[in-house]
């Protein structure tokens, strides 16, 4: 990690907990999505609360205002680049 030069101010961390917050909740509702259409393939039409995405949003937002860091973000990136290592290496 990169050292910072200065002090992390307030918009700083409210930067981080916004970007924490959008990806907590893209990646909770995908993951959501994906356990709806299982449930609801195996049940008659019964849906999952949604309020998991809600509470895996708010901490991830409040753990990004603590730490001044995207944990989600990063491990999304980190996984975008495995798979496209991964990628490169298949074909001609």
């Amino acid at each position: 990690m990169k050292s910072v030069k200065g002090k992390i101010t307030l918009i700083d961390r409210l930067a981080f907990a916004f970007f924490g917050a959008v990806s907590a909740f893209v990646t909770g509702a995908l993951i959501y999505a994906v356990v709806a259409y299982v449930i609801t393939e195996f049940n008659n039409g019964v849906l999952p609360p949604f309020y998991p995405v809600f509470v895996f949003t708010v901490s991830m937002s409040v753990l990004g205002f603590v730490t001044a860091n995207d944990y989600i973000f990063k491990i999304l990136m980190g996984l975008w680049r495995l798979l496209g290592n991964v990628g490169n290496g298949i074909g001609p």
